[in-house]
């Protein structure tokens, strides 16, 4: 779904209710009066509003999709907004185009996450390997959710979207540490089975130097 600005998602919600007349708009938002009918011209152009002899009215794949977000919002106790990206590659193009509908599946699934949308980026090819990537916008439980999501999914990107000060308990601090701790500890046991001694240490070197990338 189309981002909206600020502007737009208040006529996005008003034309929610009902087709309006920019007259009829322009009394809903008298103070952004001077922007209102630029920003239909783009709206329309966007193909996220129609327009019928003098009225406006919202798209039915849009309104589809703000109520559906409303339904989310309504139900939504999780106070961490979240955007991130998770960036994937492989071989074959049909292989990463099952890869990301896997992940996608396994982000719904998880009960510490509400899902506000996953959007699938277009596969590109490069030096043999295709590649694409999820945007994701969520919510998550608390703290040691988030440390479950950087590690189950490796996401490229993480930005906090609200709020923008958060308070975390010593318990939820203390539980996501010790769960990025056996995570990284189970990590460091396969590695230390499958590379040989010089490999060990030769990556911690580097990894002591700061030099793994």
């Amino acid at each position: 779904m189309t981002e909206f600005t600020e502007l737009e998602k208040k006529i996005a919600l008003a034309l929610l209710g009902g087709e309006k007349t920019l007259n009829e708009i322009e009394e809903l938002f008298p103070q952004e009066k001077d922007s209102i009918k630029k920003t239909l011209a783009r709206m329309l152009k966007l193909g996220l509003v129609e327009k019928k002899d003098t009225k406006y009215s919202l798209k039915e794949s849009i309104a589809k999709e703000i109520e559906k977000r409303r339904d989310i919002i309504e139900s939504d106790f999780f106070k961490l907004r979240l955007k991130s990206f998770i960036e994937m590659q492989a071989v074959n193009k049909e292989l990463l185009e099952r890869e990301l509908s896997t992940v996608e599946t396994a982000l719904k699934k998880q009960k510490d996450f509400t899902i506000y949308s996953v959007k699938k980026a277009e596969i590109i090819e490069q030096e043999g390997y295709y590649s694409s990537f999820l945007e994701v916008d969520f919510t998550v439980r608390n703290f040691p959710a988030i440390i479950k999501f950087i590690f189950f999914f490796s996401p490229t990107t993480l930005e906090i979207i609200r709020p923008p000060k958060i308070e975390i308990t010593a318990f939820d601090l203390q539980e996501g540490l010790m769960d990025l701790i056996q995570m990284i500890e189970k990590y460091n046991s396969f590695i230390r089975k499958e590379m040989s001694k010089k490999e060990l240490e030769s990556f911690h070197k580097k990894l002591s130097q700061g030099r793994l990338n």
